[in-house]
């Protein structure tokens, strides 16, 4: 190193001038530094990046923050989603249509909100039904989450109607706690139906997958016709529809003895089956006037609907 901080190599007779080569010695440091760095990266191993998940793992993942959401939704009573739209969300991992499909037949949890929620939003995933035989099908639509009940149809309060139209006049505080109780009925019907849309297009998500007649497209309609009646529900629409679908399978060449036999079964067991509703309500003059409606399936509708079938 010269005087003035430089760094030189002694110079010997016969070698290179190194004088020529003058570097100062900060900047041999610097490049020293940078020859031993490019050397440790190029003899480390290359950092190991996470393995992708499984669709087990990732499944798994869906089906916690979908029941997480379902449960929160259940109690405010308000849905975070509008559509089946769970596997479109930012970042959100594909999944098997095949796996998703089969736990899709499957019951999500034992609240029939929270399993419809859950059901209804893997369907955004775009699953295929699971083939399956005769018997597992009748089980799948036996596990399809029921309807929540319609508050219309709740026993107490069509009690208390019934008491108050037979008292002829009621009192100025009756007529104001009625008034209450029907407002207050009215709300819960409404958030009712929202709350059962789940439930609604799960049941046409499965229609989607199946033939447009026969034998399982029948006994999914019988399902849903019995899940209205059940819990309650206006069902002449689903009745009206039931009848034509009965009526374009009869011609249904690949709808065999057999099966129609079998459907023909299955829709009696819903004959007898009703509950009663009310459509409306209001204090006249002092004095409740109220209208009623049922969810009745009657022997006849049945005989009706499967006439045609028989024939054929």
């Amino acid at each position: 190193m010269d005087g003035d901080g430089d760094f030189r190599f002694p110079a010997r007779a016969g070698a290179y001038d190194w004088s020529m080569a003058l570097v100062p010695f900060d900047e041999y440091r610097r490049r020293l530094a940078v020859l031993v760095a490019a050397g440790l990266l190029a003899a480390a191993p290359a950092i190991a990046q996470p393995p992708p998940r499984s669709p087990a793992a990732t499944l798994a993942t869906v089906l916690k923050t979908l029941l997480d959401e379902a449960r929160l939704a259940k109690t405010e009573e308000q849905l975070p989603r509008q559509d089946a739209d769970f596997a479109h969300q930012g970042g959100q991992q594909p999944l098997p249509p095949m796996i998703v499909g089969r736990h899709l037949i499957r019951r999500a949890d034992r609240d029939p909100f929270v399993d419809a929620y859950v059901r209804w939003q893997l369907t955004s995933f775009e699953p295929t039904l699971p083939e399956m035989t005769d018997r597992e099908f009748e089980r799948f639509l036996s596990e399809l989450p029921p309807m929540l009940e319609n508050p219309r149809a709740n026993g107490s309060l069509l009690g208390d109607i019934n008491a108050a139209l037979g008292a002829g006049a009621l009192p100025e505080s009756t007529q104001t706690a009625l008034r209450r109780r029907l407002d207050t009925m009215a709300a819960q019907a409404s958030r009712a139906r929202t709350m059962n849309r789940p439930a609604m297009n799960l049941y046409d998500w499965v229609s989607s997958q199946l033939p447009q007649t026969g034998a399982r497209a029948l006994q999914l309609q019988l399902a849903r016709l019995g899940a209205l009646v059940d819990a309650g529900w206006p069902s002449d629409t689903a009745k009206s529809q039931l009848e034509d679908l009965f009526n374009a399978s009869a011609r249904d060449r690949s709808f065999t003895p057999d099966q129609r036999r079998l459907v023909a079964s299955q829709a009696q067991r819903l004959a007898g089956r009703t509950r009663v509703f009310l459509t409306s309500a209001r204090i006249d003059q002092g004095a409740l006037v109220a209208q009623f409606n049922d969810t009745g399936v009657y022997d006849f509708d049945v005989k009706r609907w499967t006439r045609a079938l028989l024939r054929h």
